[in-house]
């Protein structure tokens, strides 16, 4: 794994443009650039983008700085306020190619780096290559469960949004129950199903339900889920 990784990074350092990163501060985007570093003489430029909000937990810049002052590179930064949103939301949607709840970030931080770099580096992918988003355990503890315990857990989620909870999953009915290709749909699907009832026909639904999850030829729950978020929600 460490050899393709170095691979890869050497790949994408081979450039006759300027090649920057974008770095959060994280496991992907640090380990990217650290790789990077071993391929140019160069200081790296990295970006990355904080929004000024009330609980820093929501801010990934004191990490960002700190990976980019242990790795030296020549960093910069750019700080979004409430009060700039509605001034860049056209733009966004103008760019999207289809309805996503991810891209803002990603959009802005390209915004900031095309004024320094032609082409930049990002750690996307590793959460869908290592089992990083948190539906990867919960879809594995839904694959263990028997028959029966998928009964009990689809009638307790029943009870729970009848009797008003509003969690992630709640009033997902029938979230345990379902074959696994339902249960990923269910947790990567943008529009309630309600609303895909009312826009699409029963054929075009099926196509989309099939087109979300890639089966592989085998493997596990997480290797699965893995195979269908690199061939449907990264593409």
């Amino acid at each position: 794994l460490r050899h393709m990784l170095d691979e890869a990074a050497k790949c994408h350092m081979k450039a006759d443009v300027p090649v920057g990163a974008f770095l959060s501060g994280g496991l992907d985007s640090s380990a990217v650039v650290a790789l990077m570093r071993q391929y140019t003489s160069k200081r790296i430029k990295t970006f990355c983008v904080g929004f000024d909000a009330p609980h820093p937990g929501l801010d990934e810049l004191p990490y960002a700085r700190e990976a980019a002052n242990r790795m030296e590179t020549d960093h910069a930064e750019l700080v979004v306020k409430a009060g700039d949103v509605p001034s860049l939301f056209d733009g966004l949607i103008a760019s999207l190619d289809q309805p996503s709840i991810d891209g803002f970030n990603t959009w802005l931080v390209s915004e900031v780096s095309r004024r320094h770099v032609t082409v930049a580096v990002s750690g996307l992918g590793g959460d869908e290559l290592f089992a990083g988003y948190p539906h990867f355990s919960f879809l594995a503890d839904a694959s263990r469960l028997s028959p029966q315990g998928n009964r009990v857990a689809h009638a307790a989620w029943l009870f729970l949004r009848e009797v008003g909870l509003r969690g992630s999953f709640a009033h997902r009915r029938c979230f345990f129950s379902a074959p696994p290709e339902a249960r990923y749909n269910t947790i990567r699907r943008v529009a309630p199903i309600a609303l895909l009832r009312k826009l699409f026909s029963a054929e075009i639904r099926s196509l989309m339900e099939r087109a979300a999850f890639e089966k592989s030829c085998d493997g596990d729950s997480i290797q699965q889920t893995t195979y269908s978020e690199i061939k449907g929600y990264m593409s």
